[in-house]
């Protein structure tokens, strides 16, 4: 049997479990963009200096926290449209057991992204999008996607609000960024987590958690494979490499904590050609 995150950290002294949690939360600052921390027109107003934003949009692999955050932003009004917009991706599975978690059998298992929150906001009678795509495996896709529908509806925002899981955050805006310069995009991360080093027990993720919170295998999953997305070389998608996003300046100590999580993952998550 595979040993779990849970089993290797724990075998960890203190000092590399604690360099560990600390390299963690660097990364989960650094790539969750944080250009508003709640959905409200105070917050909006801050960040823009706007009482409202042409668009909010939800994009589909979050954790089910961002579907609170998205409901709470209708609710507000803090933009004129909302949208929801996902396919299948590599982290769909995880949103639709989260889902299966709350009301079993709602969602089928092949659902799309878009579809399975937007049936989850209809079961629990929350305002619906005005707009859904539920097309998108990739966050470049999701961006041009995103506009590509917003624009078939006759609307041509300036200004999106963006709700994601953080961990794609910085990637979403660097994807905007190179394919639709002009707009403006804030960013309002799903959630904030903090990770702890308990010696003899390993990682945790600090409690409580966000609604419907990634494992932590999941979380650091997903995590190691960003920094290596963003380089801007041969491997990486900025202008050197695939040309996915613009090129993305990485802190010397962002890249030293995602070596040092790479280290203990033994690698990262490689693009899956299903979703490619």
């Amino acid at each position: 049997m595979a040993e779990t995150i849970a089993e290797k950290s724990a075998a960890l002294s203190r000092e590399e479990g604690e360099a560990l949690a600390a390299a963690v939360n660097k990364l989960e600052l650094w790539l969750g963009v944080r250009d508003m921390y709640e959905p409200t027109i105070e917050a909006l107003e801050n960040a823009l200096g706007l009482e409202q934003a042409d668009v909010v949009v939800l994009y589909g692999d979050s954790v089910l926290a961002g579907v609170d955050s998205l409901v709470s932003a209708i609710r507000e009004g803090i933009a004129k449209k909302s949208m929801v917009a996902g396919g299948r991706s590599y982290a769909t599975s995880g949103l639709i057991a989260a889902i299966d978690a709350e009301h079993p059998g709602l969602v089928p298992e092949d659902a799309t992204a878009a579809d399975a929150i937007c049936a989850y906001m209809d079961h629990r009678n929350d305002p619906l999008p005005s707009i859904v795509s539920s097309e998108g495996s990739n966050i470049g896709a999701l961006v041009r996607g995103t506009m590509r529908t917003l624009r078939e509806a006759g609307i041509d925002p300036d200004t999106i609000v963006v709700i994601a899981d953080p961990i794609f955050m910085r990637r979403i805006e660097a994807t905007f960024a190179l394919a639709e310069p002009t707009v403006s995009v804030t960013s309002l991360p799903a959630y904030d987590v903090q990770t702890v080093f308990v010696p003899g027990v390993g990682l945790v993720l600090q409690q409580p958690t966000p609604h419907g919170m990634w494992s932590l295998e999941r979380y650091l999953d997903l995590m190691g494979g960003e920094v290596p997305r963003l380089r801007d070389d041969e491997n990486g998608y900025g202008p050197r490499g695939k040309g996915f996003i613009e090129h993305v300046r990485i802190p010397p100590e962002i890249v030293e904590a995602a070596e040092l999580l790479e280290e203990f993952l033994g690698g990262h998550r490689k693009a899956d050609p299903a979703f490619a």
